[in-house]
């Protein structure tokens, strides 16, 4: 497919995420040896508390039980834009104002960089680039086949659809290595005083254990370039997915 520049684009966040082989002793001081690593493009921090319940668990085995693997740790920009979450075996980083990977991908090698440094981890498990459109389409009817290319046809009796949500996975190979791709196409609710329709259209591209080779390198910049091979499918698909209603709502620059 084509690539195209755009005027705007309905990003709503855009997301990295890499999940390394879990440390059952994972130690606390880690989040804030790794917050003054990079404290100075994320000074707000808090630092998260999450509780695990589990039914039918007896308090002495719930004492023996391991830290889940969630983030432990936010920080975020002053001006909120973007965030970076780590835990045991987890890092992710949060674009709120996505402008172009460019913009995002330093901040990614950055994180890791410091990750992994913190954490000397020797195995990964995941690399995901993902990224949520949400968009608003200002329109009194719609033929959703107008504007995304999903192949969905809806008989008759579903003329009046209140609400939708569709998943698909495929498999994806790039340079010898093997992505999972999971679209979640839905149907949003409008915001006060909105009126048309609005649609989620939720991208992640991931590999994952059983298709990362067992000589990996952890090298940042590595682990970047994945996360932008994956970018690279991501941004094909959508330009699969969407018809050029959609692009001029976004305004097609070249």
């Amino acid at each position: 497919m084509p690539t195209y520049k755009y005027k705007k684009n309905f990003i709503q966040e855009a997301i990295f995420e890499a999940r390394f082989q879990y440390d059952q002793n994972f130690d606390l001081t880690l989040p804030g040896i790794f917050f003054e690593k990079i404290k100075d493009d994320f000074p707000q921090k808090n630092d998260l508390n999450p509780i695990t319940i589990t039914l039918g668990t007896s308090l002495e085995t719930m004492e023996k039980q391991k830290t889940p693997q969630v983030p432990l740790l936010v920080a975020r920009k002053n001006d909120m834009t973007s965030l970076v979450q780590i835990g045991p075996g987890i890092i992710v980083a949060n674009n709120l104002k996505y402008t172009g990977w460019d913009n995002f991908s330093p901040i990614i090698k950055k994180v890791l960089k410091a990750y992994i440094m913190t954490t000397t981890p020797k195995f990964i498990n995941r690399i995901g680039t993902r990224y949520i459109n949400n968009f608003h389409i200002p329109v009194e009817s719609i033929d959703i086949s107008e504007y995304f290319n999903l192949g969905a046809h809806l008989p008759p009796f579903y003329s009046n659809l209140k609400a939708f949500d569709l998943t698909f996975i495929s498999i994806h190979e790039n340079k010898n290595v093997k992505f999972e791709l999971r679209t979640k196409f839905a149907s949003n609710e409008l915001k006060e005083g909105e009126s048309g329709f609005r649609f989620i259209l939720d991208m992640d591209c991931y590999i994952f254990d059983n298709f990362i080779p067992d000589n990996f390198n952890l090298d940042p910049g590595r682990l970047v370039t994945l996360a932008k091979e994956g970018h690279d499918i991501l941004e094909n698909v959508f330009e699969c997915l969407i018809t050029d209603k959609i692009r001029a709502l976004m305004g097609v620059e070249k």
